[in-house]
């Protein structure tokens, strides 16, 4: 009787631990991610010097307040006041085709994976459109 006691209570303490480490994971966004050479060439084109950025994307891209710039995360939704801008398409054809709904586009300084469909975002790299100049001063 004492031994069915004691394994009962292992098996109670065993699932209060894998519940509680459940709940602390982060929610795992579907959909393509940013390879390490994809970052390397988004990153590139938009620091070089003879990229000719669309006048849209020079000085960090379009404005967008820091209250809203933080909903701007993977596996989060894209809020509705804000409207990507596609990459521009000599970055565009540089890199991988992405499966359908998914897009590339520049929100604010930030560049993202986009689930045309449901407005998911599936993968984030922030503060890419910072000013190329204040990079090397």
């Amino acid at each position: 009787m004492v031994l069915c006691v004691a394994a009962c209570s292992c098996l109670i303490q065993a699932q209060t631990k894998s519940k509680a480490t459940s709940k602390k994971a982060a929610p795992v966004a579907a959909g393509p991610r940013f390879s390490d050479r994809d970052r390397d060439t988004i990153t590139k084109y938009f620091h070089s010097p003879y990229s000719n950025l669309p006048s849209s994307l020079k000085n960090g891209g379009p404005d967008v307040p820091p209250n809203v710039r933080k909903q701007v995360v993977r596996s989060g939704t894209l809020p509705p006041e804000l409207r990507p801008l596609p990459l521009p398409p000599p970055l565009e054809a540089r890199l991988p085709r992405l499966p359908k709904p998914f897009q590339r586009a520049v929100v604010g300084p930030d560049v993202i994976i986009l689930n045309g469909k449901t407005q998911q975002i599936s993968d984030v790299m922030q503060s890419v459109l910072i000013p190329a100049h204040g990079m090397y001063n």
